[in-house]
């Protein structure tokens, strides 16, 4: 006695196999329509939750194969192999258009049965369907006709072939069972077995625009097809290809069918687009036996698309079908109603980022990276100069002064005043803003300023001029209406600068802690108050002692951020663990000098003359005035001095930086950021940065 549909899909729902029997009785309720569209959508959310095995998915492939008629190609009159290629579907997936085609020249006989779209992935057949008079669902006849005289048809299941798969397709598409694996290998090799197949090419797509959205998704379904085919006696082999970004240059039915038209007559063909069909191409060629190596079998292919070969039979199928006869001319494609160019948001910006090929260059590199997303974008939030210029001397000198620092790895940056009367500091901003607005070539981008000074206290100047004042709102809102102050350093226990920190909160500036003698309390107060880190940790500011903590201690206690110089002479390499070991996203900068990037001698800080020697820059007095490091040289110190690994020192003058100034798109490499990054050996030494998409010359 046949079990009723709901105890089959009580069966199923509580984890039990099925029986051939059962399956049997189940594809024939869908072929027939004794089971209602509630049944089996039941049916295949039961599938969809508790899987099948093998057994069973190789049973319902069979059931839903022999639903209706199957098609046989006597070898009397059949001179080549029948070979399919078959794509589980992307956006912007027009591979089929062509590799039908492509096989057809080269020898093979293709009855491909294509499917329509599936939620967000495009279907082969919707795309032909664009053409006007193309029949996407002819009967049996025609279609053996058709493959016989061309060499391939793209037709859609019918009610005669797969019938079952045909209304389970539509079913599935509706009720959020797409992604079942066991379906989805149903319902492909379902088809292809019905067709008569010798043997079978499978393209598993991976990514956000597939079906399967993880490369472990994809290795399941594929691992799933072929041990099923196996099972059924068909001959299969399955590739796995990125879907993270749209195959070609469009995606729509009648702009990806005008591309498959140009890619087969040789007008356009998208890189990555070739390199996919070509590939599948290949495979469906050895294991047909018309190659005998991969090798070979590209040039084949390639060799059918130059002569025209694969275009012409692409033509005659159309035509076979019931399509313009000159669809070749582009003449009969209808004009899209709606066509949107998708554009990078801006040049420089990653438009797509290939993570497992990244990680694989860098490995050929020898570099000590091993994972795609470990950042190297450095920023440096507190450069003063390099390349004997100095921020503070206005006309070219930030400009100079990003080159540098971009040949040393440092791709975004803020130019950094020193403690000056306010005329200085405004003819010094005056000349930094058009190198905030549009970065120079071969340079770092400018983000803005930082202005260190005049706010400090004049107790703790360390090496900058004596020019210290108390702030105003209105002093800097003047400041800022020359150049785009991003960060603010000033010392809170200078009246009235505690008050003002909330206010400069609310126009948007970044107010640091720095140059200050003041107490572990006003230390707190200041974070309170919305100050969010601290500048040259442990450098000019009120030192930790158990009973009076200072600024270093308000610092430890409390900070997520902090900028640290890791130079090894600003702080000692015990206490720069020390604060790696307290604050969060303690973040690294340079304070580089005009002596960053010059051999020893003298050169100018602001007011002052500094004289770099032995690596240190130094007063006459012996105090240290700013450095003379680079990016890249801060990096090395991190990985092989302090050991740190590659990718938490990369963070610490990279990500954490970008995060605390509000850049979050720099910083990280990921599509929608700006295409900033550095490469490096073994050793960490550079062997390219790239600023905004340019490749800058290395020093």
């Amino acid at each position: 006695m046949a079990l009723l549909p709901q105890e089959l899909i009580r069966f199923k729902r509580d984890g039990t196999q099925l029986t051939p029997a059962q399956i049997q009785t189940f594809v024939q309720g869908v072929t027939d329509g004794s089971w209602s569209e509630g049944q089996v959508a039941a049916m295949a959310m039961a599938i969809l939750l508790r899987g099948m095995d093998t057994a069973e998915t190789v049973a319902l492939t069979a059931a839903m194969a022999h639903s209706g008629q199957t098609l046989t190609w006597p070898k009397t009159d059949m001179p080549g192999p029948v070979l399919d290629k078959h794509s589980t579907g992307g956006v912007g997936d027009k591979v089929s258009l062509m590799l039908a085609p492509m096989l057809a020249a080269c020898g093979a006989f293709v009855p491909m049965i294509s499917g329509r779209g599936l939620g967000h992935t495009g279907g082969t057949l919707d795309k032909l369907e664009s053409l006007p008079g193309y029949q996407g669902t002819p009967d049996l006849n025609t279609l053996s006709g058709v493959v016989r005289s061309t060499g391939c048809a793209i037709v859609g299941a019918t009610d005669q072939l797969a019938p079952a798969d045909r209304r389970l397709y539509g079913i599935r598409d509706v009720t959020a069972t797409v992604e079942s694996v066991p379906l989805i290998t149903a319902s492909i090799l379902s088809k292809k077995l019905a067709a008569g197949l010798a043997g079978l090419v499978m393209d598993v797509k991976s990514g956000n625009g597939a079906v399967s959205p993880s490369l472990d998704e994809a290795r399941a379904l594929a691992r799933s097809l072929v041990q099923v085919a196996k099972g059924s006696g068909l001959p299969t082999v399955a590739l796995i290809t990125d879907m993270n970004q749209v195959l070609g240059v469009t995606a729509g039915n009648a702009l990806e069918v005008r591309e498959a038209i140009d890619f087969l007559t040789g007008r356009q063909r998208d890189s990555r687009l070739l390199e996919v069909t070509l590939s599948l191409c290949a495979h469906a060629l050895v294991l047909g036996g018309l190659s005998h190596t991969l090798s070979e079998a590209k040039s084949t292919a390639q060799r059918a698309l130059d002569s025209g070969a694969a275009a012409d039979r692409f033509g005659r199928m159309v035509a076979a079908l019931g399509g313009p006869a000159d669809v070749l001319k582009d003449a009969q494609l209808p004009i899209a109603p709606v066509q949107y160019a998708v554009r990078a948001p801006r040049a420089g910006v990653i438009s797509a980022l290939d993570a497992r090929a990244a990680g694989w260059a860098v490995v050929a590199l020898g570099g000590g990276r091993r994972r795609a997303d470990d950042r190297i974008d450095p920023l440096d939030l507190h450069v003063h100069g390099g390349a004997g210029r100095d921020t503070m001397d206005g006309d070219d000198a930030v400009a100079c002064l990003a080159r540098l620092h971009a040949q040393h790895g440092t791709t975004s940056l803020l130019a950094t005043t020193v403690t000056a009367p306010l005329e200085e500091i405004r003819r010094a901003l005056k000349a930094a803003k058009p190198l905030c607005e549009h970065r120079a070539q071969g340079a770092a981008r400018v983000l803005g300023i930082h202005l260190e000074g005049p706010f400090l206290n004049e107790h703790r100047l360390g090496a900058q001029p004596s020019f210290a004042r108390p702030a105003t709102l209105d002093d800097v809102l003047a400041l800022h209406a020359l150049a785009p102050l991003r960060l603010i350093t000033l010392a809170p226990e200078v009246s009235p600068h505690l008050e003002l920190i909330a206010p400069l909160r609310s126009h948007g500036f970044v107010v640091q802690i720095g140059h200050s003698n003041g107490r572990y309390e006003d230390g707190v107060a200041a974070l309170e108050q919305g100050a969010t880190g601290f500048t040259h940790l442990f450098n000019a500011m009120s030192p930790l002692h158990h009973r009076a903590p200072g600024m270093v201690g308000a610092a430890l206690a409390h900070a997520r951020h902090a900028e640290i110089i890791p130079d090894l002479l600003h702080v000692h390499p015990g206490a720069v663990r020390a604060a790696l070991r307290a604050i969060p996203c303690l973040y690294c900068v340079t304070d580089s000098t005009a002596a960053a990037g010059m051999p020893d001698g003298d050169y100018r800080l602001g007011q002052h003359t500094v004289t770099k020697c032995l690596g240190g820059v130094r007063l006459a007095d012996g105090t240290l005035a700013g450095s003379s490091l680079t990016m890249d040289q801060a990096l090395r110190n991190l990985v092989f001095e302090l050991g740190l690994s590659v990718q938490d020192a990369s963070r610490r003058v990279s990500t954490y930086a970008a995060d605390f100034i509000g850049e979050r798109e720099r910083g990280r490499l990921q599509v929608g950021a700006w295409a900033d990054l550095v490469v490096l050996d073994a050793s960490l030494q550079l062997q390219r940065v790239v600023v905004e998409g340019e490749d800058i010359p290395l020093a």
